[in-house]
């Protein structure tokens, strides 16, 4: 073997050995990364204290480790005694963890599991595969509210629950006849700054529109004084026909808009002409006195807003 061959063979080795150890080190730091994902994961979820007790409050599991667990959202659900069709529980399993549904569904209660059941099988069915489109259209309205430094308020309810749905369809007397009609079963609240508030809402809907997406009603509440409410509130359809509900807040308008809900809440309960009910529509009123509009909010004008006003 000739001294120029050797030495190819030298370097091919080195090469090798190089490229073994550059795998090794890229694979031992992946595994670590996830190891450290785990930890904050499960961290995130309190599954146990620094001692290694394990919370009862919650389902969890043990492992060969003493507390290791990974939390899964259907379990309360089926401690609740949720009975599915196979088909129905494969697709909760894709929206969960294919779709990115989980931290919606972890929030479901009991009462949802019993309202699912509860459900019509075409009801149920439609309504999953309603919320499983919830990723897509998820995705590209996130793109579009960062790229004008927006941020999302109260994410993890963007899904309108099981217990909610089978309410507005089976118990309120006034509620949509069907699940076409419930506009806000998928609900995002964004959050601009009243700098650019105008500017960016109307760049988000632009930018839904040029993706196909077609703008069904726009309610310009800063601009209607008959609500003790502050925001604009829009409802779309995308190209498969699934309607979604976005609200454009402020920072304040949201906290403000919050803190009126309970008065809201009760306020339904009494006759519009009764002492209670005007009593909290001052307060409410009240509340968002504080409230300024945004700067050219004019300009945003209320479209279609009672024709689908009916909704749940």
């Amino acid at each position: 073997m000739s001294s120029l061959e050797k030495a190819g063979r030298f370097i091919r080795k080195i090469l090798a050995s190089s490229t073994a150890l550059l795998t090794a080190s890229l694979v031992a730091a992946t595994v670590s990364q996830g190891a450290q994902n785990v930890r904050r994961t499960q961290t995130a979820f309190d599954p146990c204290n620094t001692a290694g007790n394990c919370s009862q409050s919650n389902f969890r599991r043990r492992n060969k480790q003493g507390c290791f667990v990974a939390e899964i959202p259907f379990e309360k659900l089926f401690k609740a005694g949720l009975k599915l069709p196979a088909q129905d529980l494969l697709l909760l399993d894709e929206i969960a963890f294919n779709r990115g549904g989980y931290d919606a569904i972890k929030l479901w209660s009991d009462k949802d599991a019993r309202a699912l059941m509860q459900m019509e099988q075409n009801e149920r069915r439609d309504y999953l595969l309603r919320i499983r489109e919830e990723a897509q259209n998820g995705a590209l309205l996130s793109r579009l509210v960062y790229e004008q430094n927006g941020s999302f308020h109260k994410f993890d309810r963007r899904l309108k629950s099981p217990f909610s749905v089978f309410e507005a369809l089976h118990i309120r007397p006034d509620g949509p006849s069907s699940l076409e009609e419930i506009n806000d079963l998928i609900r995002y609240s964004v959050i601009f700054t009243p700098e650019n508030y105008t500017d960016n809402t109307l760049r988000t809907l632009n930018g839904l529109e040029d993706h196909g997406f077609e703008l069904a009603s726009l309610w310009n509440a800063w601009c209607d004084d008959r609500y003790p409410y502050k925001a604009i509130n829009t409802v779309l359809r995308s190209e498969k026909g699934v309607l979604i509900e976005i609200q454009f807040h402020t920072p304040a308008g949201a906290m403000v808009n919050d803190s009126t809900h309970e008065s809201y809440e009760k306020r339904r309960l009494f006759a519009k002409n009764s002492p209670q009910y005007k009593n909290l529509l001052r307060q409410q009123f009240s509340m968002i006195s504080v409230l300024k509009p945004p700067r050219n909010v004019e300009i945003l004008q209320t479209f279609n807003h009672q024709k689908n006003k009916k909704v749940a």
